[in-house]
C-alpha cells in the first residue's frame, strides 16, 4: 500500500456530517504525523 505524502491531493469517500464534511470534498495533506494521522 502506498503511504500518503505531504501535499498529496485527497477526496473524501464518506459523509461526516458531524464535522460538516461530505463525500466528494477535496483537499491536500498539509501535515503528516508519526501515528499515521494526517491534517488536511
Amino acid at each position: 500500500m502506498i503511504e500518503p505524502e505531504l501535499f498529496d491531493g485527497i477526496k473524501l469517500l464518506v459523509n461526516l456530517p458531524e464535522h460538516n464534511l461530505y463525500s466528494g470534498m477535496q483537499g491536500a495533506i498539509v501535515e503528516c504525523y508519526s501515528d499515521k494521522a494526517y491534517e488536511v
